[in-house]
């Protein structure tokens, strides 16, 4: 005998960013979400934000849609006002900006490490790099305007 199947879709879960952002924007108002954003998901996709210099422009893009789509749901502003303009008004800033900050206050700690091979680890390669291949850095000067 075969079985029946349930040929209805299930309504598609929710993912846990989306879930905690619909809790989020119930309860709270503006201020203590944009603090809770800060405190919990900022430092997710900031871990390791110095060593970045490799990573491609794609992923980085990425990175930024995600911010902007959390800050917009966390305001609850609508699609036509930009994003830049969004950050400006939460005095939060674009991930290339956290990049570069990042990046230049890693290498600022490098340069003045007590040990000698540490210092070492932020020096551009001497060698001819080839196709476009980045070095963490790079990253300082990658996305001036």
């Amino acid at each position: 005998m075969a079985k029946a199947y349930n040929l209805q879709k299930e309504a598609p879960r929710p993912t846990i960013t989306q879930a905690l952002l619909d809790h989020w924007t119930t309860f709270t108002t503006v201020s203590k979400n944009i603090l809770l954003y800060k405190v919990t998901l900022k430092p997710i996709w900031t871990y390791r934000i110095q060593l970045w210099g490799t990573a491609s422009n794609s992923n980085i893009d990425i990175l930024e849609r995600f911010q902007s789509k959390v800050l917009r749901i966390i305001t609850n502003e609508p699609r036509y006002v930009p994003n830049a303009m969004l950050r400006r008004d939460l005095q939060d800033l674009s991930v290339k900006q956290d990049l570069m900050n990042h990046s230049i206050t890693y290498r600022q700690l490098l340069i003045n490490h007590p040990n000698q091979l540490a210092t070492t680890l932020y020096l551009k390669p001497t060698y001819n790099r080839r196709l476009k291949s980045r070095h963490p850095a790079d990253l300082q000067t990658r996305y001036k305007t």
